[in-house]
């Protein structure tokens, strides 16, 4: 469990956000939700109001009953919550009964609480933080780790014919990509960030507009043109079967897909420029202390960055994803700075949504 108190209008809640990389959709209100919905959701905002809407006027032992029961049906609640405790005692015997209330359950739920934080003026301060913290989010949090989301951006017209669409084809998504992302969307297969990162590609930011629409804003999301597609030369737009029999191409494919492309970019070229942009995204999610990035790029970006710092190491075309599909990475500053790879990796979407 963790519990997040402070006084009134102190951005506890956003804090909580950041802190958690869960989004507000993710809480509920204190203020209006039923008794039993606390006991199965992720988190609670006010939950001093739900204290005096149900447990106001309990015995002690009635109250010590409610709070033993929430931990042991929810203990990874993220609860959100005024301090009632400080300041003059009321002379309303209803009110001093619901502090007291509120302070018994808090007191109760933070001696077994993973993690205590008090927020004062959106800045938080952890009063207790237990080794054995439960949730995956505290401990990156203290740990200096971060998650990366990296997305291959959703399906266009020149992917559903199998072609080389590259930096030069800059295609819009085509109305099945718009609808299969909605979906994942929907199914949950996408983690909230607090910072985006695109490739400069329309398909990029389409993907990007419908899976982190909250995110498109100058602080919150930047532009890098070095996760561009590997541009394809004079391969770009055609599919295979148009290139089938074309000498240059024939010759690309006898070199494993490993020469240049004629006209176009040495694919050792492409997959250096994009692993030294994400050195230096990375470099910058560290120092401004982003725990949750989102990567709305390309397929190659992805093979070429996942084939540079995945572990276990495999070759870039191990790495393919289809459309709408990715990874999410976790790293530490200090694994990272030693080893410049990604130890823990879990694929977005099941096997069945992405065999074509």
């Amino acid at each position: 469990m963790y519990i997040i108190t402070g006084g009134a209008f102190q951005g506890k809640w956003s804090y909580a956000q950041k802190q958690t990389g869960l989004p507000a959709t993710a809480f509920v209100d204190g203020e209006t939700i039923e008794y039993e919905e606390i006991f199965h959701a992720e988190g609670i905002v006010n939950f001093h109001l739900y204290v005096r809407r149900y447990l106001t006027g309990q015995k002690e032992e009635e109250l010590e009953a409610f709070a033993r029961k929430l931990y042991e049906e929810n203990p990874d609640l993220v609860l959100v919550t005024n301090e009632v405790g400080s300041g003059i005692v009321p002379m309303d015997p209803e009110e001093r009964a619901y502090r007291e209330a509120v302070g018994r359950v808090c007191t109760f739920l933070a001696c077994r609480a993973q993690r205590v934080d008090r927020v004062v003026c959106g800045i938080g301060m952890v009063l207790q933080l237990k080794p054995d913290a439960g949730r995956t989010e505290m401990r990156r949090e203290m740990t200096g780790e971060i998650r990366i989301c990296l997305v291959r951006h959703g399906k266009t017209e020149g992917n559903v014919r199998r072609g080389y669409i590259g930096c030069r084809t800059d295609e819009d998504l085509c109305e099945d990509g718009r609808r299969e992302l909605e979906i994942y969307k929907s199914e949950g297969r996408y983690p909230a960030a607090e910072r985006l990162y695109r490739s400069p590609m329309k398909r990029c930011l389409q993907t990007a507009e419908i899976i982190w629409p909250e995110l498109l804003r100058p602080e919150t999301c930047r532009v890098v043109e070095d996760f561009r597609e590997c541009d394809f030369g004079a391969f770009d737009g055609k599919s295979y079967a148009e290139l089938s029999g074309v000498p240059d191409f024939q010759h690309w494919v006898e070199s494993d897909g490993m020469g240049a492309f004629p006209g176009g970019e040495d694919p050792k070229d492409f997959r250096r420029r994009t692993s030294d942009a994400v050195l230096a995204v990375t470099e910058e999610l560290f120092a401004d202390g982003i725990r949750n990035a989102a990567f709305a790029v390309h397929g190659g970006t992805i093979m070429s960055v996942m084939a540079a710092f995945g572990d276990p190491e495999k070759s870039y075309y191990d790495w393919h994803v289809w459309n709408g599909d990715g990874f999410l990475v976790t790293v530490s500053e200090q694994d990272w700075r030693r080893t410049h790879r990604f130890r823990k990796i879990e694929r977005l979407l099941p096997a069945e949504d992405t065999e074509e």
